[in-house]
């Protein structure tokens, strides 16, 4: 899944660690072959959020066009609903005022 994200871009390093790492995410630097896209991996505990556990494996990608200010947030897990929630709260917490 992806959504889209008015930002202010270059990002702000700092507020992108606290967004991101606050949300236990680590993040995974020179993992995209455009140094201008961020990669993180986070576990979350979920309590029984999806059928098959109490835990999911969430990757993250926010590729940052510079040219238009935008991101585009891909989220990969086991549940749509927690890719969609985690997708709304980044785009919350970096996105600009529009």
């Amino acid at each position: 899944m992806w959504t889209p994200c008015p930002a202010q871009v270059p990002l702000d390093e700092a507020l992108l660690q606290k967004v991101v790492g606050g949300m236990r995410f680590a993040l995974l630097r020179g993992v995209d072959p455009n140094p201008s896209n961020i990669v993180a991996s986070g576990w979350l505990a979920t309590k029984a959020c999806t059928p098959s556990g109490d835990a999911e494996s969430v990757l993250l990608r926010l590729e940052v066009n510079a040219a238009a200010a935008v991101c585009r947030i891909s989220m990969r897990s086991d549940s749509a609903e927690l890719n969609t929630h985690l997708s709304k709260l980044i785009v919350e917490n970096l996105g600009a005022p529009v």
